[in-house]
């Protein structure tokens, strides 16, 4: 489902949107596919060329789910990283059955992964090195650390998708 989230941000930012308001409530999960989701709430919704015009003077936020930047009205700063930290923010909180606290977002922080909804012991050890450096690439408090773009993440939540599957074998 994050990765389906992730495709659709994508082509919103191809056509030159940000949404900005991503989070669990917004989101809409097809039953019969984890192919397919729905997303809600658009007035959140930005284009790109009219942050960088300075004609948006003040965004809304979602607490939990917003990065940095956003919350503290930081408008120049916005971006597709953004965007990237807000689904980071849904992965962590759908693992962990909560949303990040700051101590989540530092450079630094390290993730109890026994502490997972859905942990097993059966879950290979490069799966929580990746989850590690995908929350580390998304939640970072500073912008310039989190991937540019959902190609990144798209790419790493595949490698993640195959390393979560308990039924392959591996040494």
């Amino acid at each position: 489902h994050v990765k389906s989230l992730a495709t659709a941000i994508k082509k919103y930012h191809e056509a030159g949107f940000l949404h900005l308001d991503l989070k669990p409530e917004n989101i809409f999960v097809i039953p019969e596919t984890p192919e397919h989701i729905y997303l809600f709430d658009f007035d959140s919704a930005v284009r790109i060329d009219q942050l960088k015009d300075g004609k948006i003077i003040e965004l809304s936020y979602s607490e939990g789910y917003s990065a940095p930047e956003q919350v503290q009205g930081q408008i120049h700063m916005v971006g597709t990283h953004t965007d990237v930290y807000a689904i980071g923010a849904i992965l962590f909180a759908k693992i962990f059955g909560r949303s990040p606290k700051i101590e989540d977002c530092r450079i630094s922080s390290g993730y109890s992964f026994t502490n997972m909804v859905y942990y097993s012991e059966s879950y290979r050890p490069e799966l929580f090195r990746r989850l590690s450096r995908f929350f580390h690439k998304t939640l970072s408090a500073s912008a310039r650390n989190r991937w540019p773009d959902m190609k990144i993440l798209i790419d790493e939540l595949d490698k993640l998708i195959k390393l979560s599957n308990l039924e392959e074998q591996y040494l």
